[in-house]
């Protein structure tokens, strides 16, 4: 687990095509470092499936959805599946305005 200024990520395996990225807290300005670097490992995982845990993402930034969105639609170049996994409705909120929600699976 990596943490800075109140962004938790986890990263598990639950088998050997797939990790899970588990949210824990606010993704903003100051923990956009954390989230860069935590997305940038997940990315050279080379999974074939990755879910995006964010039920317990209490915040997140214009910015911090266009990474998310930007890591979905990058995995998915590579051949990989991106679920995104109970994203609250902030999240879909904004993922909705910005034009992002089918980049991150979210409705």
């Amino acid at each position: 687990m990596r943490s800075s200024a109140g962004l938790h990520l986890e990263t598990l395996f639950p088998d050997a095509s797939t990790t899970w990225l588990v949210f824990h807290g606010e993704a903003d300005l100051a923990t956009r470092d954390t989230l860069h670097d935590q997305l940038a490992s997940a990315a050279r995982l080379d999974a074939r499936l990755v879910h995006l845990h964010l039920a317990d993402l209490t915040f997140a930034d214009a910015h911090a959805v266009m990474d998310l969105s930007d890591f979905a639609d990058g995995a998915r170049g590579r051949g990989a599946t991106v679920v995104a996994c109970d994203p609250t409705a902030l999240l879909r909120r904004l993922a909705g305005l910005l034009g992002v929600a089918l980049a991150l699976g979210v409705r």
